[in-house]
């Protein structure tokens, strides 16, 4: 057998292996036959291909991969004892931005806790990459460089230089992170590169990765002064079973200093048939480094692969890009979780969306900027899934994803002056946008109160030289489209409120769109779409939203009275927009799956004084019950206990008495297939019966309270000789229609 000999830093002998096992080139055997690594003092493995039966790295030993590597491993590849393996990348700088890290194939992995296989500080060098954090060229206290991007943007400086953006696919990440930036000016003269971002890990187990230790890509640690840190980087798992206490982490690092920007957190997928003994998956992390500002989340996402499609787990942040088409069994949200989902988008979900320990699902909107082909044209994000559970604190939310400020049909106007009561108006969408102190105005209703599909339009702004606020983070609610099969179980909320906590003088943007629809409704939770607060006393309040509800079955639902729709206040209110509960009716048709499709023989008798006409009863033996409110309609020969008249084939001149030889009869229960019709039920305040409540008849209501008007100017809204006071008219539009049983 052949050796051969590595020698590490040291100068030592650090390894015995077999030759046949070292790189394709290696060794120049017609048949090589992989052999066993095991390494007890620090290797470093140049780029190539290995191929190894078992690896182990001990004694507090570092195994260096170069940048391209690939290690293969059929059998174990264990790290203990302290160890280390150290995944390098390469095309790391000089501009480049077309990185490469690691990739190690194995039967089984085993790391201990205290080891680790890293690829901390691997990735992009600093001021490289894709999303490399700015460099300031000034020299003073506050200069310094921004954070790098990945999967997560990089925070901003002190002094204005910005964080890099994000990049890279978060469900199969193989990207290296961006270098944070630098100050390189006279006089600060700080142009190192030291600040990488982190590296990318490609691992694939066979069998059990059997996780007790760490798996990381994070940033490069420990910065010198005005420094940004670098992104984390990639790490992405495929494993048969997923064991273990420890965790995996891409963190962006901290700055070198306060005033420079922190690194982005980094992307983690991991993938895994049998996850049930890993209890690392809440500790697994993509945080933003800290810094002036700090980096942004990463993603990190849990695939479990023993369903098709995989059941997705976030425990920290996910994000999705816009028009996605995300397809899965089933999707759980734990642990504070955000999944961010881009407006078009549609989630298909052939089992449960499930959110507990106050997650979130953030549903962006689309076009929220401007006209397309001279229309407004904003989306939001539809959803169809079998059922939905919200616990209390969790929530799905379109909060401020709607038109931004000053954009949308509905937008409040800006006042082009400047002085002290100078502001913008209120977005306008289900209830008109309140006016500003100086009389711009707010925004008018547009939409559906029904079918509501529309975003929420912005406030207006005082853009005005003097005044200068131009901002446009006053943005209206966005659109939530729910088809729910089964249960909505909503304990916590669903909401597309219009986006909160506004600078002065910005108008509230408009409640946006809350459109769901599902066979039972059940739980404690809410629906809103309120219109946002103004930014100031002098500024016009958001119009309140749509929302729509329609259900099957609703009775242990009792969040209706506490799903609003209200206007933002300022110094018009904005006003009231629409809440419309509505019972959805099945209408089903009965079709038998077996039609009895034979016609009786008539086998004559020799009894010529038969005259009758024979009529043979043919009873499915599976009568099928229909308990639907709505009243079958019999399309098909059999209903019920049908009784087709059937003419014998073979009919005697003196008529004779017809004995039918078979009885056809269907052997399996006959389909319902209902057809759901939404049924509006007129409540308080619908003073003409259309099944809508609208500003108008709102105010109808308040001057009958104040005795301009008489009670039959609502009369299908006010009961009769009832006495309209400010409790009837609250009912009227908060509690519209008390799950629309005439409340």
């Amino acid at each position: 057998m052949k050796r051969k000999c590595a020698t590490g830093r040291s100068g030592s002998l650090l390894v015995l292996l077999t030759l046949t096992g070292l790189a394709r080139g290696a060794a120049a055997q017609a048949t090589p036959t992989p052999g066993d690594l095991s390494v007890s003092a620090n290797l470093t493995l140049p780029e190539d291909v290995y191929a190894f039966v078992n690896v182990t790295v001990s004694n507090g030993a570092v195994l260096t991969l170069a940048g391209g590597t690939v290690l293969n491993a059929s059998g174990t590849l264990r790290v203990m004892d302290d160890s280390m393996i150290v995944v390098q990348s390469k095309n790391t700088g000089g501009g480049m931005s077309q990185g490469i890290g690691g990739t190690i194939n194995a039967g089984g992995v085993t790391v201990e806790a205290g080891s680790t296989i890293s690829a901390d500080g691997q990735g992009y060098i600093g001021t490289a990459g894709p999303g490399a954090g700015a460099s300031d060229q000034f020299c003073n206290a506050a200069a310094a460089g921004g954070g790098g991007g990945y999967g997560g943007t990089g925070g901003s400086q002190e002094s204005g230089a910005s964080g890099g953006p994000t990049y890279g696919s978060p469900v199969a990440p193989t990207d290296l992170g961006s270098g944070g930036g630098n100050n390189p000016a006279a006089g600060c003269g700080q142009n190192s590169t030291v600040n990488a971002g982190g590296g990318a890990i490609r691992l694939t187990v066979a069998g059990t990765l059997q996780l007790d230790g760490a798996i990381s890509a994070n940033g490069a640690p420990n910065l010198p002064q005005r420094l940004g840190g670098g992104a984390g980087g990639s790490i992405y798992v495929t494993t048969g079973t997923l064991s273990g206490s420890g965790s995996f982490s891409a963190n962006g690092a901290d700055a070198g200093s306060s005033s420079a920007g922190g690194g982005g957190g980094g992307r983690i997928a991991v993938y895994y048939a049998n996850g049930a003994t890993f209890s690392g998956f809440a500790g697994s992390t993509a945080d933003g480094g800290s810094g002036f500002t700090p980096g942004g989340t990463g993603t990190a996402a849990f695939f479990d692969t023993s369903v098709a499609p995989p059941h997705l787990y976030v425990y920290q942040r996910l994000v999705f890009s816009q028009d996605s088409s995300i397809t899965y069994s089933a999707i759980t949200l734990d642990n504070g979780a955000t999944f961010r989902v881009g407006g078009g988008s549609t989630i298909d979900l052939s089992g449960d969306l499930i959110e507990k320990s106050q997650s979130m699902l953030l549903l962006e909107g689309k076009n929220t900027s401007g006209l397309v082909n001279g229309v407004w044209q904003g989306v939001g994000v539809t959803i169809n899934v079998a059922n939905v559970m919200v616990e209390a604190g969790s929530t799905i939310s379109a909060d401020g994803q709607g038109y931004i400020g000053t954009a949308g049909p509905g937008a409040g106007a800006s006042d082009q002056s400047c002085s002290g009561g100078t502001a913008g108006g209120g977005g306008g969408y289900g209830g008109a946008g309140g006016s500003e102190q100086s009389g711009a105005s707010g925004g008018s209703t547009y939409g559906s109160s029904v079918a509501p599909t529309d975003l929420g339009s912005g406030g207006g702004n005082n853009p005005a030289a003097g005044c200068g606020q131009s901002s446009t983070v006053n943005a209206g609610g966005g659109a939530i489209r729910l088809i729910v099969g089964g249960t909505l179980q909503l304990d916590g909320r669903i909401s597309a409120n219009g986006a909160p906590n506004l600078p002065p003088r910005l108008g509230g943007g408009a409640g946006g769109s809350v459109y769901v629809t599902a066979t039972t409704l059940s739980g404690s939770g809410s629906f809103s779409a309120n219109g946002a607060d103004a930014g100031s006393s002098t500024a016009g309040g958001g119009g309140g939203g749509r929302i729509a509800v329609c259900y099957a079955n609703g009775a242990t639902f009792n969040g209706s009275t506490g799903s609003t729709a209200d206007g933002g206040t300022g110094f018009t209110a904005g006003a009231l927009g629409t809440v419309a509960f509505c019972v959805l009716t099945p209408t089903p048709t009965i079709t038998p799956t077996n039609t009895p499709t034979s016609t009786p023989t008539a086998t004559p008798t020799q009894t010529p004084t038969a005259t009758g006409t024979a009529t043979p009863t043919i009873t499915p033996t599976n009568t099928p019950t229909n308990t639907a409110t709505a009243t079958p309609t019999q399309t098909s020969t059999a209903t019920g206990t049908a009784t087709p008249t059937t003419t014998p084939t073979n009919t005697p001149t003196n008529t004779p008495t017809a004995t039918p030889t078979k009885t056809p009869t269907p052997t399996q229960t006959a389909t319902l297939t209902p057809s759901v019709t939404p049924t509006l039920v007129v409540c308080r305040g619908d003073c003409n019966g259309d099944g809508q409540i609208t500003v108008d008849e709102i105010l109808t209501m308040v001057n009958i309270a104040l005795g301009n008007a008489d009670a039959t100017a609502c009369p299908n809204g006010v009961p009769s000789g009832a006495e309209v006071d400010i409790a009837l008219i609250l009912q009227a539009v908060n509690n519209a229609l008390n799950l629309c049983h005439g409340g």
